[in-house]
């Protein structure tokens, strides 16, 4: 064959590739399998997933408001979980915030670091794109919920 023929077969073979969300570089799906899959969009949490990820942003919103000092006696969120009649009250709760908050953080940027060596940069997620960040803000947020969200949408890709 020549290297003309050669060059418009390597460029149809790459064109049906993008066609179908598929490159040339092969991957493994965690579980050893080969696969040409590459990731081209994200999905977002849904179901229980968003009930996880509100979860964890509301606990780093109280996070701050602890580390802000906004969660102070006599403040309005004092009051307002006085009213709620937490066990321990609001000073229980301010010590259990202060207790596994930075534990908290950096098993979730562990997370976010093993979401891109893992799953992302396996399948072709160009890093610093807008697919990435959204990806990497899920997991930060909803941590394993979003791997398993990937690896469906991965088989679901697979399965064409």
């Amino acid at each position: 064959m020549s290297s003309a023929s050669t060059n418009d077969a390597d460029k149809s073979r790459s064109a049906a590739r993008a066609a179908h969300g598929v490159d040339g570089r092969t991957s493994t799906d965690g579980g050893g399998k080969k696969t040409l899959v590459v990731v081209r969009d994200f999905v977002p949490p849904q179901g229980f997933d968003r009930v996880v990820f509100g979860s964890v942003v509301m606990f780093f919103s109280l996070a701050a408001m602890v580390g802000l000092g906004y969660l102070e006696p006599g403040t309005a969120a004092w009051r307002f979980l006085e009213g709620m009649r937490l066990p321990r009250g609001p000073a229980g709760l301010r010590w259990l915030v202060n207790l596994i908050a930075l534990p908290t953080l950096f098993i979730h940027i562990a997370e976010v670091l093993w979401l891109d060596r893992s799953r992302l940069v396996p399948h072709g997620v160009e890093r610093g794109s807008r697919v990435w960040f959204l990806w990497l803000g899920a997991v930060f947020f909803d941590g394993v919920c979003t791997y398993k969200r990937f690896d469906r949408h991965v088989k679901a890709l697979e399965a064409g």
